[in-house]
C-alpha cells in the first residue's frame, strides 16, 4: 500500500522543531519525507491531506500489562481467571490500545505466557494490536509484589531467566522491591539481593536481550543499576547519587505517573481501597520532586503508564504525559520520551522511534498541536502501523 500525507506539520520524534512537509510510505516503510517541493500524488497512491494537522510517530508505552484490566482489583481478578480467558482479554485491550496511537508497547508481566500469543497473533495478522515486546513472566522472591515466576537464589534466578526466554520473552522483567498490592505490604523495601538481580540481568545480557526492574526502594534502586539493568521502573525514592549513577551507565527510567495519579486522585470516586490511595498518595509526593531533579541531571527518561493497574485503562496516555510536564519536562521532551527515547530503551530504534526514511511506517495524526496542549495526544485522527491505516 502506498500513502501520501500531504501538508503536514511534522514532529519527528527526535526532538527537532516541527516542519511543514509530505511523508511517503509505500510497502510499510518511511521512503520520503519532503520539507521543501510538494510532490505531486504517483499512480494508485492513496493521498490523506494533513493541513492544520499534526504528524508524528507511532507513540511507544514502555509499561503496560494486558493481562491486568484497569479495575479496581485488577490483580485479584487476574489469580482468579484463566489463561485462555486472559489471552482473549489480552487481545481486545491490544485493539483499544492501537486505535489510540499507540503502536509500540512494552508489557511487563502476565499471569503465564498469555502475552506471548497475543504478540504472535498480532505478528502473524490474526488480530490487531500494537508491535508487542514482551517480558513472559516477572521474576520475582517467594511471596513477593506482583504475579510470576518465584526464584530464590542465584541459581534459580538464572534457570527462572532462561525459562521466560525460551518461552518467548523478548526481555527480563524483576521485582526488585515491594509495591502497592497488599495492605501490609512496603512499597520501598528490597526483596531480590544484588546477586538475584545480577544473575537475572546476567542471562539477559548474555541472550543479548534488555532487563527492567521494579524498584520504588532506593537500595533496589542502587542495586539493580550497579546489577546492570536497562531500565529502572517507578523509581519512587531515587536519590541524586542514583541519578548520577544512571546518566552515567546510559539506565533508563520509566517514571509511570500515570498509575499512582489515578489512584490518589480520583480513586475513593471510583471504590479503590483506602489503603492503595494512602500508598498512591505517598508515592505522589515522593516521586514528584525527585523526578524534577533527575530532569535537570538528564537521567535518560521513557515513557510508561503503568497501564492495566487500578482505574489505569490502557489506551489512556494524557495523565501520565501532564505529570511529566508538571515536573518541569517540556511538551517536546515528554513527546521524545514516548518516541525516540521508548524505541532506543526498548532496542528497537533502527526501525522505529522517529519519522526517517527507511524506518516502519507507524504514525499518528493529531487534529491539534500537542506542543500547546499535552491533551491532544489522546485525540487521535488517524493511526498507521506498519503503512497500514488502522
Amino acid at each position: 500500500m502506498k500513502i501520501l500525507i500531504k501538508n503536514a506539520t511534522i514532529i519527528d520524534g527526535t526532538g527537532s522543531k516541527p516542519f511543514e512537509g509530505d511523508i511517503r510510505t509505500e510497502n510499510g516503510k518511511i521512503i520520503d519525507i519532503d520539507k521543501s517541493i510538494k510532490k505531486s500524488p504517483g499512480e494508485d497512491e492513496l493521498v490523506l491531506e494533513a493541513k492544520g494537522n499534526f504528524v508524528l510517530p507511532g507513540f511507544i508505552n514502555c509499561h503496560v500489562h494486558l493481562s491486568l484490566n484497569a479495575s479496581t482489583h485488577p490483580m485479584n481478578d487476574m489469580g482468579k481467571t484463566d489463561s485462555y480467558t486472559l489471552t482473549l482479554q489480552g487481545a481486545v485491550i491490544a485493539q483499544k490500545i492501537l486505535n489510540a496511537g499507540i503502536t509500540t508497547i512494552r508489557d511487563m508481566g502476565s499471569k503465564h505466557f498469555e502475552v506471548v500469543a497475543i504478540r504472535n497473533a498480532i505478528k502473524q495478522g490474526l488480530v490487531k494490536g500494537p508491535n508487542i515486546i514482551c517480558g513472559g513472566q516477572a521474576l520475582l522472591m517467594t511471596g513477593g509484589h506482583f504475579s510470576g515466576h518465584e526464584v530464590n537464589g542465584a541459581d534459580e534466578c538464572i534457570a527462572g531467566a532462561r525459562k521466560q526466554l525460551h518461552s518467548g520473552a523478548d526481555f527480563i522483567k524483576v521485582m526488585a522491591t515491594g509495591g502497592l498490592g497488599k495492605p501490609d505490604e512496603i512499597p520501598g523495601a528490597q526483596e531480590l539481593t544484588f546477586e538475584e538481580l545480577k544473575a537475572c540481568f546476567d542471562v539477559a545480557k548474555r541472550a543479548g536481550k534488555k532487563s527492567a526492574a521494579h524498584a520504588h526502594g532506593l537500595e533496589g534502586i542502587m542495586e539493580s543499576v550497579k546489577a546492570g539493568v536497562s531500565s529502572v521502573e517507578h523509581a519512587t525514592l531515587i536519590n541524586e547519587e542514583a541519578m548520577d549513577l544512571m546518566v552515567e551507565k546510559g539506565t533508563y527510567l520509566v517514571p509511570t505517573f500515570a498509575a499512582y495519579w489515578q489512584m490518589a486522585e480520583q480513586g475513593k470516586a471510583k471504590g479503590v481501597a483506602d489503603y492503595m490511595i494512602k500508598a498512591s498518595r505517598w508515592v505522589m509526593d515522593e516521586k514528584m520532586p525527585r523526578f524534577k531533579k533527575c530532569v535537570k541531571k538528564n537521567v535518560p527518561i521513557a515513557f510508561g503508564t503503568d497501564a492495566g493497574s487500578p482505574i489505569n485503562p490502557h489506551e489512556n496516555l494524557v495523565e501520565e504525559c501532564k505529570c511529566m510536564q508538571a515536573c518541569g519536562m517540556k511538551p517536546m521532551q515528554v513527546i521524545k520520551s514516548m518516541t525516540k527515547n521508548a524505541a532506543d530503551l526498548l532496542g528497537i530504534s533502527e526501525a522505529k522511534g522517529t519519522l526517517e526514511a527507511g524506518k516502519d511506517a507507524d504514525i499518528v495524526i493529531l487534529h491539534k498541536n500537542p506542543i500547546e496542549d499535552m491533551e491532544q495526544v489522546g485525540k487521535v485522527k488517524t493511526v498507521i502501523k506498519n503503512g497500514a491505516i488502522i
